[in-house]
């Protein structure tokens, strides 16, 4: 059987020869295998930093002992075993950064390669693990151009961050040492408090000074306490950047959006949370956001086909830049079957149906005939009830009205997050041009009415919420979609969307067995997000059923993709306590490293 140091060192060089054969077969490969070589380095530097762990904690080989302590001094090797485990530590918890690509952690780990190195020939001589330690850290170094994602910040911050934190923690255990041993009648040297409290921060053995009994709990505590500063000190250094929103993009894309914006879901672009980006060429216009740890794309971008091309390719530039997977949400069938051929700055997508868009032809639109029965007795009911509709632009509304809706949105509870594609929150700045269609009582007060958001260059109306009041008379909401519908068609408008049904091909109109199979799952999802309930008020109206869909990063990527997408549309909402404080710690690092933010939560 092997000796366990001749195993660690098996286990190291095993790593370099997995990274070495991964840089070969990206010189031979070409540019697809240079994106797996992170992954690759990530695991080999795990696999190094557990290794040298191991060998921290394990016993040195007498002979080498001996022979070292007679050269150093007794006190060194023991010194570079116990400084050998923080490195160990770092070097395992950069594994996850270095698959992202993340060039802060290649350095970091050379670093801690490199320290590690020295350190096995300082605590036992132990030169095969120095050489495949110092193997490793070369050849992740000849692969750093792999690794293009920048962190927040200057690397001297991020840096001395680290340094910063690790040593005033140290700093504090000495002070609370020299306290303890003063109060048991000791006086240490300064050498011996400095080497103790590294043995407690970095877990290598207990305290061979005296500890009383009522601070039994003191050398747990600090050990745990420097695993938290150093996570936290790691995620300060690898944090992702924030994707910056100028005002001179915000208005340009608002006026691509004006001229070029024909879909149905382009007026919702023009939300101020969201990220604009305008192509480099100044001809397209879209929007970003990021959501657990995935940058989606709204799925109408405004501009001519070639330009919006170009557009997804400079935002798949932002999401490589940042070490985020793309996703495009919402796009229609035209934009996901070009975007799927063609692929985004050469690299493919795959395209999921994600439900159907409920879009109403104003032309053609009438309350006549069987079909339209139930519509048309809510209508008549809500006209006896005294109910009338007016339409009005809600920033021209006077100030009694603009009190009541305020009322009206108070009461119907105005959800805190917003879907992603296809609603425009009341409370963002950008509502004030939209449209509102307001019920009115016998007595002339607002008690409901329907949000919606025009389209201008693509003749069209979107349905954004439908605040209302409680205890109104059954049907207000489908009373105030017809009026909706008939003003639309006195002004010429080609298309009115409603709600969007999640996944109502799967449901409804199964093509295939798991289409059958993940209806029936949908439809055991559907008492808590209530998709069947929007799909049989969208079916009231005889709409036409436009198909949507997400295209995303091939299938390593679709489950955290999915989640990501419930999560951008407010489906699945964190605690408010735990967002409150994350929009605060958001704006707070986008004003430290972009200045004043424009408006409200313009970074994400």
């Amino acid at each position: 059987m092997l000796p366990r140091s001749s195993l660690l060192t098996a286990l190291l060089a095993l790593g370099l020869l997995v990274l070495v054969l991964a840089v070969l077969l990206r010189l031979t490969r070409g540019e697809r295998w240079r994106r797996h070589v992170p992954l690759v380095a990530g695991g080999a530097a795990l696999l190094s930093g557990i290794a040298n762990l191991a060998s921290a904690v394990s016993p040195a080989d007498d002979g080498r002992m001996a022979l070292l302590r007679e050269v150093v001094g007794g006190g060194v090797p023991e010194l570079a075993r116990t400084l050998a485990v923080p490195a160990g530590v770092v070097l395992v918890l950069t594994g996850r950064y270095l698959a992202r690509r993340h060039r802060r952690a290649l350095e970091l780990a050379v670093g801690a390669l490199t320290v590690l190195a020295a350190l096995n020939v300082a605590k036992g001589l132990d030169l095969a693990t120095a050489a495949a330690t110092a193997g490793i850290a070369a050849v992740l170094w000849g692969t750093r151009d792999a690794f293009d994602v920048e962190p927040v910040g200057r690397r001297t911050s991020a840096v001395a961050s680290v340094v910063g934190a690790l040593g005033s923690l140290l700093v504090v255990t000495v002070g609370v040492l020299a306290a303890v041993t003063w109060r048991e009648g000791l006086e240490p040297s300064l050498g011996t408090l400095v080497h103790e409290a590294l043995l407690q921060l970095t877990l290598t053995r207990e305290t061979a000074l005296p500890m009383p009994d009522l601070l039994a709990w003191l050398p747990e505590a600090l050990s745990l306490t420097a695993v938290t500063v150093l996570l936290l000190a790691l995620w300060n250094a690898f944090r992702r950047g924030p994707l910056e929103a100028a005002l001179g993009d915000r208005r340009r894309a608002d006026a691509l959006i004006a001229a070029h914006g024909t879909d149905t879901l382009s007026g919702f672009a023009r939300r101020t949370d969201l990220v604009p980006r305008v192509s480099v060429d100044g001809r397209a216009a879209g929007t970003c956001s990021v959501a657990a740890g995935v940058l989606f794309v709204g799925g109408a971008p405004s501009g001519p086909d070639d330009a919006v091309d170009d557009l997804l390719d400079e935002l798949r530039g932002v999401a490589d830049q940042h070490g985020l997977p793309m996703a495009i949400l919402g796009a229609s069938e035209e934009l996901a079957r070009r975007t799927v051929a063609r692929g985004v700055a050469g690299r493919p997508l795959k395209a999921m149906y994600v439900g159907d868009e409920a879009v109403v032809r104003p032309s053609a639109f009438t309350l006549e005939g069987r079909p339209m029965k139930k519509v048309r007795q809510a209508v008549g009911r809500v006209e006896r009830a005294g109910y009338r509709a007016e339409v009005a632009r809600l920033g021209d509304l006077d100030a009694p009205t603009r009190r009541q809706v305020a009322d009206v949105i108070a009461a119907w509870g105005e959800k805190a997050a917003h879907g992603f594609v296809m609603e425009l929150p009341l409370s963002d700045p950008a509502a004030s041009s939209s449209l509102g269609v307001l019920a009115r009582d016998g007595d002339g007060r607002v008690r409901a009415f329907v949000h919606v958001v025009p389209t201008p260059a693509g003749r069209c109306w979107s349905l954004s919420s439908t605040p209302h009041e409680r205890g109104l008379p059954n049907g207000v909401v489908d009373f105030l979609v017809v009026r909706m519908i008939e003003r639309a068609a006195e002004l010429g408008l080609e298309r009115v969307s409603l709600n969007f049904a999640a996944y109502r091909g799967w449901i409804h109109e199964p093509a295939t067995p798991f289409q059958r199979v993940m209806g029936r799952v949908v439809l055991v999802l559907d008492r808590f997000f209530q998709i069947e309930r929007l799909h049989r008020f969208n079916q009231k109206f005889r709409p036409e059923w436009v198909p949507r869909y997400m295209l995303y990063d091939g299938r390593r990527r679709q489950l955290q993709t999915m989640w990501a997408a419930m999560v951008v549309e407010g489906q699945l909402r964190p605690p408010a306590a735990w967002t409150a404080l994350r929009e605060r710690l958001r704006d707070a690092r986008g004003r430290r490293i972009h200045g004043p933010a424009v408006g409200d939560r313009r970074t994400v």
